[in-house]
């Protein structure tokens, strides 16, 4: 404590507290982005594992199986195969060290809604909920991004109205269905999981390994999607960034481009929107197990001023352009077929980024960066 000239201790004036306290907000001003730097840098990294995990369990599944993950589950019951609607992350849960959960699901049963895959007839469990509840309303903790803020969840099952208030478990990596908006093409755009709807009575297999001639490390497993913002049940009239707009002008646009389609370049024309990204890991369905590579990364990340770009499908439900996104800066995280990790920017070449999408294009990719 300064001292005046007679020995006496004095107290600090004014001009020299306020010095005190410039000075530290000057330090806490520069402490701060660093800390939040590392601290994102840290989510990253922990984004990157999960989806090293997801991209191991790909490759598990194949030692086991014979070929990847299908984009559905199918079951056979009596001779005959009946699909059960399961996303392929709800098929790879033994192999990401979570098999009990897997357990909780029965697969004679629509693992959304509960109905008899035979039947169609909805079916309660011991509980007197849906058959299938318990398995779906858990949330996997390394299918979430820890930089995803949203804590939307959405009720499960609406075949049964005591269903609704559970909520289900979420998702932030998605299954890439290719450089194509459909999950029947045949063509050079298709994804590992764009291996054709369900045929009735048949079994649905993935792709296996050799059948990847772009290359396990060309050609992408799972990627980064921002889960909804929306609220949950959806009010009508409020989009967010997050929704699909549905209308059934999508259907004219190109199948593997989405950058020119109306729907998805404004958000008009439109009808109507599906509200639940990321909502349901263990359903088959665009937007909340599935994204495709027809449009750049993070084309639908929020913006504060001019125009708000979005994911869009049509009214039909058979074409769809769902962008991979995420919160991390500057571009998204995806695993390839070969289980590696890559953070790609959002500058990457469209043409480079659609060929990432495909697993047999015979694309040239010369640079993802």
């Amino acid at each position: 404590m300064p001292h005046s000239q007679d020995g006496r201790s004095r107290g600090f004036t004014l001009i020299e507290l306020l010095v005190v306290i410039a000075i530290i907000a000057i330090l806490i001003g520069l402490l701060l982005p660093a800390v939040q730097k590392v601290r994102e840098a840290a989510a990253r990294m922990k984004c990157q594992n999960n989806l090293k995990q997801m991209g191991l369990a790909g490759h598990n599944y194949e030692s086991a199986n014979g070929y990847l993950p299908p984009e559905r589950g199918t079951v056979n019951v009596g001779g005959t195969y009946y699909s059960n609607d399961a996303g392929p992350q709800a098929l790879i849960l033994p192999y990401v060290e979570q098999g009990n959960k897997f357990n909780l699901f029965n697969l004679n049963y629509k693992t959304w809604n509960d109905t008899d895959v035979v039947t169609g007839k909805f079916t309660t469990g011991s509980n007197g909920l849906g058959i299938n509840l318990a398995a779906r309303v858990q949330d996997i903790p390394i299918y979430i991004c820890p930089s995803d803020p949203s804590t939307t969840v959405r009720g499960a099952n609406q075949a049964n109205t005591k269903d609704l208030t559970y909520p289900e478990g979420r998702l932030n990596y998605l299954g890439c269905l290719g450089s194509t908006s459909q999950f029947t093409t045949a063509g050079p755009g298709a994804g590992v999981f764009c291996s054709g709807m369900f045929l009735s009575g048949s079994q649905l297999k993935g792709p296996t390994i050799v059948a990847i001639t772009d290359g396990t490390s060309n050609t992408a497993l799972f990627g980064e999607v921002m889960r909804t913002t929306d609220t949950w049940p959806h009010v009508s009239g409020i989009r967010t960034n997050t929704d699909i707009i549905l209308d059934s002008s999508v259907g004219g646009g190109p199948d593997n481009d989405g950058r020119a389609i109306p729907s998805c370049a404004s958000g008009n024309p439109w009808t109507s929107t599906i509200s639940y990204t990321g909502l349901q890991f263990e359903r088959d369905l665009w937007g909340t197990t599935f994204y495709t590579h027809t449009l750049p990364p993070n084309w639908n990340r929020k913006v504060p001023t001019g125009t708000q770009q979005y994911n869009c499908g049509n009214t039909s439900i058979t074409q769809f352009h769902i962008a991979a996104s995420s919160y991390h800066t500057g571009g998204v995280n995806l695993v390839m077929c070969d289980g590696s990790v890559r953070f790609v920017t959002d500058a990457v070449n469209f043409t480079n980024w659609q060929a990432l999408g495909s697993k047999a294009g015979g694309e040239v990719i010369s640079d993802t960066n």
